[in-house]
């Protein structure tokens, strides 16, 4: 046996026996030298192997409760074929795309383009800065994005001045926005607007992504992969967005081999 961690008076000194019997009555230990010797007589019990019992553990997923959701297939031959994009528009796609990030980035490290000018009135006025929302004002990035009921005119399209005032931070939240608005809105196809706010984000982040902003991307491409796989007649310019999207979030940032 291995020396006592604390010190306990010898056996000698002790009624081991007594200590035995109040271990077997379950009455408590009078102090601690015999917590101690209860301690060392449990000890001494315990085998030096211990065996586990010859248990099929099948028989117990019946009592098992579920607590993942199921996930949706996400395999190729669950796909119409004539919706998947063919590899050489992958590859042009992904060329695009890759050249556009380039493009972002040289921006961003000249700094942004000069200040546009705009007439009105005949006053000459320059255009520095876009007004946008707080980053947590959740409301106001759906009016900014799309419009106001009523005045989808007053949406927002980006382009290159605009992205550049997002910063990693802000692009990674209006991600999260975009996401959740998608799993939000079952009944409601991507449109064209969204469509293009979810590739000019993605364009703007950077990589590596964490994996929070992996995990965002993927429910992007979930959500996109089960409208192309449901929508009854999609038109042409909805399949394409859709193919867009996931090609980006699943080759580009490589998360379709997550969801296989």
């Amino acid at each position: 046996m291995m020396a006592a961690a604390l010190p306990m008076q010898g056996e000698e000194a002790v009624d081991v026996q007594l200590i035995r019997r109040r271990m077997q009555q379950g009455l408590p230990p009078q102090d601690v030298q015999e917590y101690l010797w209860r301690v060392r007589i449990e000890a001494e019990g315990i085998p030096d192997v211990v065996v586990a019992p010859d248990i099929d553990p099948r028989q117990f997923d019946a009592q098992q409760t579920r607590n993942m959701p199921t996930l949706q297939s996400f395999g190729l031959e669950d796909t119409d074929p004539e919706r998947i994009p063919d590899d050489k528009w992958k590859r042009e796609l992904l060329a695009d795309f890759a050249e556009l990030r380039q493009l972002i980035a040289r921006w961003e490290a000249i700094g942004p383009p000069k200040a546009e000018t705009r007439t009105a009135d005949s006053v000459l006025t320059e255009i520095l800065r876009t007004k946008v929302p707080r980053m947590s004002d959740e409301d106001g990035w759906i009016a900014f994005f799309f419009g106001k009921p009523g005045a989808e005119a007053s949406a927002t399209p980006p382009h290159l001045r605009l992205l550049l005032q997002f910063d990693q931070v802000l692009t990674r939240r209006l991600l999260d926005y975009h996401a959740a608005w998608l799993s939000e809105e079952e009944a409601t196809p991507l449109s064209r607007a969204r469509a293009v706010w979810i590739y000019a984000l993605l364009a703007r982040l950077d990589k590596p992504v964490h994996a929070n902003v992996a995990a965002t991307i993927r429910q992007i491409l979930r959500r996109c992969w089960t409208l192309r796989s449901g929508l009854e007649a999609p038109s042409e310019i909805q399949l394409k967005s859709l193919n867009i999207l996931i090609v980006i979030a699943g080759d580009f940032f490589g998360q379709l081999h997550d969801l296989e």
